[in-house]
């Protein structure tokens, strides 16, 4: 009976699997259009060990696809289990860089067996000819396991793939393929909508002459004959050559330069978004056609002509005959007449001599005599007339072209690479014969330039500089490369010593990229293993090498520091006075505090009376059910958590303006930050606090108009980072902390600079005042934006941003905080009231005790932040210690003496910032000169931060006093004063050069 009952549970356990799986392949089968994998045959048997991670890939076609579904077919045994399911791209056919996770920690019952889909909520877009894997990750000490049968995958891509079955016992650090019987795959389906990709038309190779108009680029992008809607975005290579705002293209300068453009479509679920690239050759215009000769002189009078008999002796060939023979000579006399005739030699491509030598002269005849006889004939010559022997040198214009992305200002965008290297290719795109195009511009003379593709090394492209160290050449990648990763490197010889400029990408079994990094000069180059291109090729992105780009580093310490002296040393220090005090403040404390982000909550709401009252305080804008929560919360957490640190109160009422308008609706920003930062995840695979720039861009404007909606944007994107594993190493967090920066900071940083709200009065000076903030606030927090942006390239040892790409952040940045601007004046004066109630009437201080932790914290924070510059080095630590003594003097400043002539005759403000932007160019130039070196810059960096200092400890001893009562006289140097200022940041004025 016993063995009867076991046979019989046999059976019904054996009719379930198969009612189960006949079940799951009709409802999972119709989920979409396009098929990717599907193999849910009959079951065979289970596989997977207790803790193992277990993978099966899958390939997508010719087109892209975007991904709607994933099943699979598990089975458990006798212990309770639980599993996670993951979607991976792929890396030398292996998962590698998460993409999603479909299912996290579903528990599943002993004895348990079930087919189970996963539908994607935000579609997912798979690249066309990828290789991609499904993970499942079961808990250790579980008995999950993933079926598998030997069928062979249905699949709507053609010809059909090879697939891979994968088993990892570490955490997915290293694959073995699984034991399982041949032609077997794990029981899974994957389905997709298939996407159309537009054809680009209207975007071919340009030639162009330096000096040439702008061109305005058309694109347009078609599916057939019908125009797709959508957006272009061009991006050149190289600035140096051109530059595009939109979809004009500005020439800058003479060479090669790659061009994308990138097709945005309006509906992603429909159209996949499509690239194409040209190629832009910029020349010297050839000089202009020489012009016509003048017209000839008029004719001579008629000649005399005379006839005189002559016997004329004359030696023949050969020489010893000798004949005398009897001839008439004729003699034409010509009128004694002078005749000028100016002759032009154009200069030609093939044969024009070199500017400024000298041609043999070509004789004229003026006069001749001549002999005939019936022998022989005799010519005379008389006095002659010579053209000019020296040819003026041509007009070529510039002459021999700038170097690449060359400046000259300490703050502009590019430091100017001398020799770049492009691969004129994308992710998708077939490896063999693309076009790889190199140029060096004022390297050594007459040296070799090499191009090598380092798989196993080949030799793509030689060639020699010429007489100006120029060299333009492009060759293409080989056709018979081998799938896996490869080296692309360029290598020229400045200054006798040779400079790489290193690339990489990845080559997938059917010959396209699967990623690509850009050559960059890099700087001690360790081969095809040097830890600084691996980490590039984890994340698509070049590699940014401190070393090379010393001038970089230079302009970022002399702009450190002016900002700095900006926006005051204690700007987010404690100072229990400056945060109390907002109403009966004495004059000059309230133009001391003007400058400092502490006193930028109701500062300037001081002239709001009690019982003024607007039209918007009594309107209906705010009127929200969450409104009143929502004002009580902002008015006590400032206050709870200011007792620790000096930075959150700022962030919370960031937003205050929004919340006095829009009240309870103003969340909606926060929720429009959380919702970026989620996006984050999807825009950049595997490194959710890098995300591409447009995304990035988002977060940015976000973050002006309410620097909590940035905080939390930038908290998501690290939480996303931090638990999917994306943050690997020290230049993680760096990069991870510079973001955070860049998005959450900027409101801050311009209230530091000029204060974001102001009532004004009747007063001219006030209005005076205000216009000052709509045209310098923008101009300064646009450079201290693009300043930490190029900082955050080197302290992740990548290029984040491009110069293109820090150019639009500084545009962005200045119509954002205008916008700003323009929002907190029609607030604060519709909504007197409102913007007093959204808000605590004052900050507390940190106490002592947190105000040194928090010191403590930013000297860790300067190590941190110069470690990839100059490394921990006993400089580097007195550098932060340096750094630190203002913050320590801070502490102290009310046991400090206060002495008001000092405060009457330091510089503050722009004053200070202008101050501090000369110092430090001067002492730049005279220390570094016009070509630092790495090495010069790290061993004399610290000079250049003592100033700063020492106006920092400066201002600690001149805190209050009288200012100078000539307003006006003041203002009209402060118009002075800030042009000067505009021109510098701007790279225009350039001095000590």
């Amino acid at each position: 009976m016993s063995n009867a009952r076991k046979s019989l549970a046999r059976v019904c356990t054996l009719i379930v699997a198969v009612v189960a799986i006949l079940s799951f392949a009709p409802r999972i089968a119709g989920a979409a259009s396009t098929t990717l994998f599907d193999n849910t045959g009959v079951l065979e048997d289970t596989s997977n060990a207790a803790g193992v991670e277990v993978g099966q890939s899958f390939s997508t076609g010719a087109t892209p696809v975007n991904l709607t579904s994933v099943a699979f077919d598990w089975s458990n045994g006798a212990a309770s289990s639980s599993y996670s399911l993951q979607l991976y791209g792929s890396n030398a056919g292996q998962p590698f860089g998460l993409m999603a996770t479909l299912a996290s920690n579903v528990a599943v019952a002993p004895s348990a067996q079930g087919p189970t889909t996963y539908p994607v909520a935000s579609p997912i877009t798979l690249f066309p000819n990828s290789q991609y894997f499904v993970v499942v990750n079961g808990d250790n000490g579980g008995t999950m396991g993933w079926n598998f049968n030997n069928s062979v995958p249905a699949t709507d891509v053609s010809p059909a793939p090879s697939y891979v079955s994968l088993v990892s016992s570490d955490g997915g650090a290293t694959w073995t393929p699984a034991t399982l019987p041949a032609n077997t795959n794990y029981i899974m389906q994957v389905v997709g909508n298939t996407l159309t990709v537009p054809t680009i038309s209207g975007f071919t190779n340009l030639s162009a002459n330096l000096g040439d108009p702008n061109i305005t680029l058309a694109a347009v992008a078609l599916d057939g004959v019908t125009p797709v809607p959508g957006a272009f975005v061009y991006v050149v290579e190289n600035p140096a050559v051109a530059q595009v705002v939109g979809d004009q293209l500005m020439i800058t300068g003479v060479g090669i330069t790659s061009i994308s453009a990138q097709f945005i479509p309006n509906d992603p679920t429909t159209y996949f978004t499509a690239t194409t690239m040209s190629t832009l050759v910029v020349s010297i215009a050839p000089p202009p056609p020489p012009p016509p000769p003048p017209p000839p002189p008029p004719p001579p009078p008629p000649p005399v002509t005379t006839i005189v008999p002559t016997t004329t002796t004359t030696t023949t060939v050969p020489p010893t005959t000798s004949t005398t023979t009897t001839s008439t000579t004729t003699t034409t006399i010509v009128p004694t007449t002078t005749t000028t005739t100016t002759t032009t030699v154009p200069p030609t491509t093939s044969t024009q001599p070199v500017a400024g030598t000298t041609v043999p002269a070509t004789v004229l005849p003026v006069a001749t005599t001549s002999t005939t006889s019936t022998t022989s004939t005799t010519t005379t010559t008389t006095p002659v007339t010579t053209i000019p022997t020296t040819i003026p040198t041509p007009d070529l214009g510039t002459g021999s072209p700038p170097a690449l992305g060359s400046n000259d200002s300490l703050f502009t965008s590019s430091e100017g690479d001398q020799l770049v290297a492009h691969i004129i290719a994308e992710p998708g795109i077939t490896v063999g014969t693309t076009q790889v195009v190199v140029q060096a511009v004022q390297a050594d003379p007459n040296t070799e330039v090499i191009v090598q593709v380092h798989s196993s090394p080949q030799t793509l492209l030689t060639g020699m500089t010429d007489s100006r160290g120029d060299f333009s050449g492009a060759t293409t990648l080989p056709v018979d490369l081998t799938p896996g990763e490869h080296v692309i490197t360029a290598q020229a010889v400045y200054h006798g010593l040779p400079v790489d400029v290193i690339g990489a990408f990845i080559e997938s079994p059917r010959d396209i990229f699967t990623k690509i990094v850009q050559p960059a000069v890099v700087s001690d180059y360790e081969g095809p293993h040097d830890p600084r291109l691996l980490r590039a090729l984890r994340f698509s992105l070049p590699i940014y090498d401190v070393s090379s780009h010393p001038r970089t580093t230079e302009g970022l310490i002399v702009g450190g520091v002016s900002l700095v002296a900006l926006v005051g040393v204690g700007g987010l220090g404690r100072d229990s006075r400056l945060l109390a005090g907002t109403v009966g403040a004495r004059p000059a404390e309230a133009r001391r505090k003007q400058g400092k982000v502490a006193s930028a909550v109701t500062k300037k709401l001081k002239y709001v009376k009690a019982e003024h009252e607007a039209w918007g305080d009594s309107s209906s804008t705010w009127r929200h059910p969450w409104t009143q929560r929502l004002d009580a919360a902002m008015r006590e957490w400032p206050l709870r958590v200011g007792k620790y640190s000096a930075l959150l109160p700022r962030v919370l009422v960031d937003g205050s303006w929004l919340r006095a308008a829009l009240g309870g609706w103003s969340l909606l920003t926060v929720v429009l930050g959380f919702a970026l930062g989620v996006v984050t995840f999807f825009s950049h695979f595997g490194a959710p606090f890098i995300p591409t720039f447009t995304v990035l861009g988002l977060i940015l404007c976000v973050g002006i108009l309410d620097a909590l909606a940035g905080a939390v944007a930038w908290i998501v994107m690290t939480v996303l980072s931090v638990a999917g594993g994306s943050v690997q190493s020290w230049a993680d967090v760096r990069t991870v902390l510079g973001v955070g920066v860049l998005v959450a900071t900027v409101p801050l940083l311009a209230h530091a600079i000029r204060p974001l709200r102001r009532y004004l009065l009747s007063k001219m000076s006030e209005r005076w005042e205000r216009a000052f903030d709509y045209v310098m606030m923008p101009i300064f927090v646009a450079f201290a934006t693009s300043s930490m942006a190029k900082a955050l390239n080197a302290l992740s040892g990548l290029v984040i941003f491009s110069p293109e790409q820090l150019s639009t952040i500084r545009w962005l940045v200045v119509i954002g905080v205008m916008v700003r601007l323009l929002g907190e004046d029609l607030v604060v004066h519709l909504y007197p009231e409102r913007s007093k109630q959204v808000q605590p009437a004052k900050l507390v201080s940190p106490t002592r005790r947190h105000a040194v932790a928090s010191l403590v914290f930013k000297f860790a924070m300067y190590l941190l932040v110069m470690d990839p510059f100059f490394g921990i080095t006993i400089r580097t630590v007195g550098a932060a210690i340096l750094l630190a003594i203002p913050g320590v003097f801070k502490l102290f400043e009310d046991d400090l003496p206060n002495y008001t002539w000092l405060h009457r005759w330091l510089p503050r403000g722009q004053t200070n910032f202008l101050f501090m932007m000369l110092v430090g160019s001067f002492l730049s130039f005279r220390i570094l000169g016009e070509g630092p070196t790495a090495a010069r810059v790290a061993s004399t960096f610290i000079i250049l931060l003592i100033p700063g200092v020492a106006m920092g400890v400066a201002e600690e001893f001149g805190r209050e006093g009288d200012d100078w009562t000539r307003v006006w006289v003041r203002r009209g140097l402060g118009v002075f004063t800030w042009f000067t200022c505009v021109g510098l940041v701007t790279g225009y004025l350039v001095l000590f050069r």
